[in-house]
């Protein structure tokens, strides 16, 4: 069915399920990229203060495919694709979502 054959009543439900299910798309996007960060976080040393070692550790590092998505959102490319610009900044808002999604403790699980 094209666009021209369409009433108004159609093409209005035609948008609003298109809205509808790019929500969703969201929506489940978002609960998994949670998860990702909830898993990796759990996971991580106890230790406080942390050492420098473990500061400069992979342990502290987002998930990759919390880095992926901003890559793709950022740069419209993969993140080893991205420009050096686009993954420092990839990285910076992956750490400040972090710290929001585990409101600021790097440790634990984060489920309440």
């Amino acid at each position: 069915m094209h666009a021209a054959d369409l009433d108004t009543g159609a093409a209005v439900q035609t948008a609003y399920d298109a809205t509808a299910s790019e929500s969703r798309i969201l929506a489940e996007a978002a609960a998994i990229l949670w998860r990702n960060i909830d898993v990796t976080h759990a996971n991580l040393n106890k230790q406080w203060p942390p050492s420098a070692t473990y500061l400069q550790s992979e342990a502290t590092k987002a998930p990759s495919s919390l880095l992926d998505f901003l890559a793709l959102v950022i740069s419209g490319k993969p993140q080893e694709q991205s420009s050096t610009k686009s993954q420092t900044l990839c990285t910076s808002f992956a750490e400040d979502i972090c710290s929001a999604t585990t409101r600021g403790f790097k440790s634990g699980s984060t489920a309440s």
